[in-house]
């Protein structure tokens, strides 16, 4: 996948993955900035946009509503991340080799893992 951007600012990564994935609060669980650098990926192909995330990055929290418009699946590579959907109490979690489902309009709170990396399948509705 042709990578979009490759960066140690924090604030720049989170506005350009804010571009394509839509509505999201995202901040660093202890704010470091020099051990920040990651890089976003993305393609198109069968009609679904491909949203790759790696590098090296301290542990994320997040909050994000996502898009009416379409679901994402969310596969790691490496480390995990945690989600509570809807404000449900039971998290959900997502490994290498175990996705995460995220349906239009879901409310997600969370956190990923230091060094999660992966992509998002953007599924449209």
């Amino acid at each position: 996948m042709p990578t979009l951007i490759s960066c140690d600012s924090f604030e720049h990564w989170q506005a350009r993955l804010q571009g394509l994935l839509g509505e999201a609060r995202i901040s660093l669980d202890v704010p470091d900035s020099n051990r920040f650098q990651a890089s976003i990926s993305s393609s198109n192909a069968f009609g679904f946009h491909f949203i790759g995330l790696s590098g090296t990055t301290p542990a994320l929290k997040l909050h994000r509503h996502q898009s009416s418009d379409h679901a994402v699946l969310w596969l790691p590579s490496t480390g995990y991340s945690q989600e509570f959907v809807n404000n449900s109490s039971t998290p959900l979690q997502a490994r290498p080799g175990q996705a995460l489902w995220l349906a239009p309009g879901d409310v997600l709170d969370g956190f990923a893992a230091e060094g999660c990396t992966g992509f998002s399948i953007l599924i449209p509705k």
